[in-house]
């Protein structure tokens, strides 16, 4: 009976530590636009953040995409850009900020909520991907090709 009782609180432990990783464990994914094929995977929590980096490819300027995981979610907190031209924030939404430095505009307390997030790396435009301390030039490590970054469990 010792035994049973044992053996079931085990098996229950084992269970429950299953789940409540599944629950909290997710990976960061690029993948392939085209193939579905996962390029980069990266094991993220609640509250960690990433930048996307990239030449712009009307203005020729750097612009910096400050991102925050929460929940199943990607949310875009913060755009940072050298010059206000086609493509680039010019208007703001709820409460949003555009502050204007001395050499750069950057739009802020933003919360903009994604699922998943599509771009088009081009090679000649130098895309950048910064998370957990360190830079994965997209461009150099894939060429031109769209890609999605999204959360998986």
């Amino acid at each position: 009976m010792k035994l049973k009782s044992t053996l079931l609180i085990v098996v229950l432990l084992i269970v429950g530590i299953y789940f409540s990783f599944y629950k909290f464990h997710k990976n960061l994914l690029i993948i392939d636009g085209e193939t579905g094929k996962t390029l980069l995977s990266f094991s993220v929590k609640n509250k960690d953040t990433f930048e996307i980096s990239f030449i712009h490819s009307v203005s020729l300027s750097p612009v910096y995409e400050y991102y925050r995981i929460e929940d199943d979610s990607i949310i875009l907190y913060e755009t940072d850009f050298s010059y206000s031209s086609a493509g680039l924030p010019t208007e703001t939404e709820g409460d949003e900020k555009l502050i204007i430095e001395k050499d750069k505009f950057k739009l802020v307390n933003m919360n903009r909520v994604f699922k998943e997030i599509n771009y088009g790396v081009v090679k000649e435009w130098d895309f950048k991907l910064h998370i957990k301390g360190r830079e994965y030039n997209l461009s150099r490590m894939f060429g031109t090709r769209r890609v999605i970054i999204t959360l998986r469990r």
